[in-house]
């Protein structure tokens, strides 16, 4: 590696951490240091822990509660990144929708 990863670059390395499939040791040791003073990160982590246990259970329905996080996070994202969306009715209410109609 050689060089210091940068935060963005140990976010995006979780996921695969999370799968155990780390295999550089320098990263893995950047990692474990990020993780170790990053609370978000040791957080996501564990999300990423989490999702990656449903992958056991392919047959089974996923609980219904992971959907509705899902959907959650999907309507609080479209809310944030778009002024037109209504949380409250999970719609789009910008100027598009009253021609629309």
């Amino acid at each position: 590696m050689g060089r210091e990863l940068m935060p963005e670059e140990l976010r995006e390395l979780l996921a695969a951490y999370a799968l155990d499939a780390v295999t550089d040791p320098e990263e893995l040791a950047a990692l474990e240091a990020f993780l170790a003073r990053d609370e978000q990160a040791r957080q996501e982590l564990a999300d990423l822990r989490e999702t990656a246990s449903f992958l056991a259970y392919v047959d089974e329905e996923a609980p219904a509660s992971l959907w509705e996080r899902i959907e959650s996070s999907l309507v609080k994202s479209a809310c944030a990144s778009s002024p037109g969306w209504s949380q409250s009715t999970s719609t789009w209410t910008g100027p598009a929708s009253r021609s629309v109609r």
